[in-house]
């Protein structure tokens, strides 16, 4: 790290010495070489590059306040990091301390959903129960115009959410469009907590049912409790993974080790610096006989895909739905000096039957293919509903994927591990 720094500072002091062109003169192609083959000139070249773009980027381009070192550097940041593949990524400060709030389950908020509508506008399409915006008044189909005087129009998400977040105790004043009315709002944030564990119960004849939102640090104690309520009254179990995003691995290892006899292979996590790292299944209380289906669908992701992968290799659990999504990579937070954070790629996973999961997805057991109505339906039944009704018991909505998951484990016996 000095090292590099020595190697930056001396392009900088050279290249302010050197007087800025309005055309950046042409170099030579040079021979290719791989990372393991290049020298610390081949870096001093290749920053020398970089530091004279960015002086004739901040002496010409038309807007001044878009070119200062932090803007171009960040920029810089995003694009090394954007190049490598979907999942790398540059996080500022702000984004990098809502990456950390909502792996941890929780974050100080106003407690509602925001999305963006049809007409381009912030709307709140969940309002938590018993949560600030609940109680300062705001409703479902409120549309955010502005957080203290800042314009949500023409912005992005992520920066809407992040005017609605801060810290805990400190007050956003919201202005808020409701029909034909516009009136303000002062809302008194708080911690939000977001569940791992949503519309959890018994479907019918001692059939449970959970859905697992995403695998955050609360996963294995909420799977825990609702094992201990409903333990007793339940012989068999299903657990749905559909639009679930993934989370944190060992949070997975650890939901999979419930169903898993101890030392166990749940996963292979396969990089460059680390070599092979095999996860195995943890000692905790077992539930190894219960029967067990497990729902995907194509936006099951990462660490959802982990537990299902698993669960058809030892054929633990049959998988019902349609192919999922095919991420199957590992990220890691390396913090940087300025607050942010380069989140990047560093392994693949690998099932215990050795099949890779990126790019290819965890093909289920059965498929049940969704038509694009039932489709919208699932979606807008599991925005609206995080709590009960259960699917099955919704009024005026089917469920065809969980209707077929409640007739396979009807026929499912007590499971017993092959040794």
């Amino acid at each position: 790290m000095k090292k590099l720094f020595l190697l930056a500072l001396s392009v900088m002091i050279f290249c302010s010495a050197c007087s800025t062109t309005e055309s950046v003169k042409k170099e030579p192609p040079a021979p290719k070489k791989t990372a393991k083959e290049e020298t610390d000139l081949d870096l001093q070249m290749e920053l020398l590059t970089l530091m004279r773009l960015m002086e004739f980027v901040r002496e010409k381009y038309v807007d001044a306040d878009k070119v200062t070192y932090k803007q171009l550097i960040q920029g810089a940041m995003k694009g090394m990091l954007n190049n490598l593949d979907p999942h790398s990524n540059y996080e500022t400060p702000r984004a990098f301390s809502f990456s950390m709030a909502g792996s941890r389950g929780s974050f100080a908020g106003i407690g509602a959903t925001v999305r963006k509508n049809d007409d381009d506008e912030f709307e709140l399409v969940k309002i938590l129960p018993r949560h600030p915006a609940d109680k300062a008044g705001l409703k479902k189909g409120d549309v955010l115009l502005s957080a203290d005087g800042f314009s949500f129009r023409g912005k992005g998400l992520d920066e809407c959410v992040g005017k609605l977040r801060g810290k805990k105790g400190s007050s956003v004043i919201l202005k808020v469009k409701r029909g034909k009315t516009v009136k303000e709002y002062v809302v008194k944030r708080d911690t939000v907590k977001t569940p791992s564990i949503v519309n959890q119960g018994i479907i019918e004849n001692r059939i449970g049912y959970l859905r697992i939102n995403q695998f955050t640090s609360t996963t294995a104690k909420e799977l825990d409790a609702y094992l201990k309520k409903y333990g007793k009254k339940i012989d068999r179990l299903i657990i749905d993974l559909r639009f679930n995003p993934g989370g944190q691995l060992n949070v997975t290892v650890e939901a999979l080790s419930r169903f898993l006899d101890k030392g166990l292979l749940v996963v292979s996590v396969e990089g460059r610096s680390e070599g092979t790292v095999r996860h195995e299944a943890i000692a905790c209380k077992k539930y190894t006989e219960l029967p067990l289906v497990v729902l995907i669908n194509e936006h099951s992701a990462s660490a959802s895909e982990i537990f299902a992968g698993c669960m058809k290799d030892y054929k633990r659990g049959t998988v019902v739905g349609v192919k999922s999504f095919g991420k199957g990579s590992v990220q890691r937070f390396f913090p940087l000096p300025d607050g942010g954070a380069a989140r990047m790629t560093i392994a693949k996973y690998y099932t215990p039957s050795r099949n890779v999961i990126h790019g290819k997805g965890i093909m289920p057991d059965v498929v049940v293919k969704l038509k694009d109505n039932e489709k919208r339906a699932l979606a807008e039944f599991i925005m609206n509903n995080d709590a009960d009704p259960l699917p099955v018991k919704a009024k005026n909505y089917k469920d065809p994927q969980l209707e077929k998951a409640v007739n396979i484990v009807k026929g499912l016996k007590k499971f017993q591990m092959t040794k």
